[in-house]
């Protein structure tokens, strides 16, 4: 199976051959969703004695989720201190739209909070001690509260999330219905220490589709 960074080191279509009479951000963005989901599901299922990802793969992932899109042209040209390219650490202050009060982790900080990360990641799967589920839910919300790229947090948090699900032989969870609003809120609850809400829907969510690929009501 080629690496993600293999894939992406391909000439890739372009989205006036993929969808010329859509928005060509938009298509890219979906190409860029398609490579990125079917190497990490090939990755998870192919036997391996791994715990899953690491700090090289997510940030390939950061990179997969960006390429030819108008935020690698918005990240690269960012002139303050050194330039960031997609796939790197952010070296900027970074604030989300939905909630402008939420403080991130300083730039200097984040390398050294991605490698506690991981150790914190693989300890608590080693544990045992949260249902994959929840644990995956877990791991999704840590990692989103460091915010460790200038963009893409969210997209490469729902990876790590399916990730996880995946290799524990669970669907990846995909929220259909929900407004982009209460999602984003569900998720500050989390970060906030109030999961409930989101753990809630990611488990009714699973049943939803378990219910529909296997036919039961």
């Amino acid at each position: 199976m080629p690496s993600l960074a293999d894939v992406l080191n391909l000439s890739l279509p372009l989205a006036s051959t993929l969808l010329p009479t859509e928005d060509a951000n938009e298509t890219i963005e979906l190409r860029n969703h398609i490579l990125v989901c079917k190497n990490l599901v090939e990755a998870a299922l192919a036997p391996s004695d791994t715990k899953g990802l690491n700090e090289t793969y997510v940030k390939e992932l950061a990179r997969g989720v960006l390429i030819d899109t108008t935020s690698q042209d918005m990240i690269e040209r960012m002139a303050w201190g050194k330039r960031t390219k997609i796939g790197e650490y952010r070296n900027l202050p970074i604030r989300v739209r939905s909630n402008n009060l939420r403080i991130f982790p300083y730039p200097a900080e984040v390398p050294a909070l991605m490698g506690r990360f991981f150790e914190w990641r693989n300890e608590t799967i080693k544990s045992k001690k949260l249902h994959p589920l929840l644990a995956a839910i877990h791991i999704m919300v840590h990692f989103t509260h460091i915010h460790p790229f200038l963009d893409g947090n969210g997209r490469v948090g729902r990876c790590i999330l399916a990730d996880h699900l995946i290799r524990n032989n669970l669907l990846p969870v995909v929220f259909q219905d929900l407004e982009r609003r209460n999602y984003l809120q569900m998720m500050s609850d989390a970060q906030d220490h109030s999961p409930e809400e989101l753990c809630e829907l990611a488990l009714s969510t699973q049943l939803d589709m378990l219910r529909t690929f296997l036919g039961t009501d």
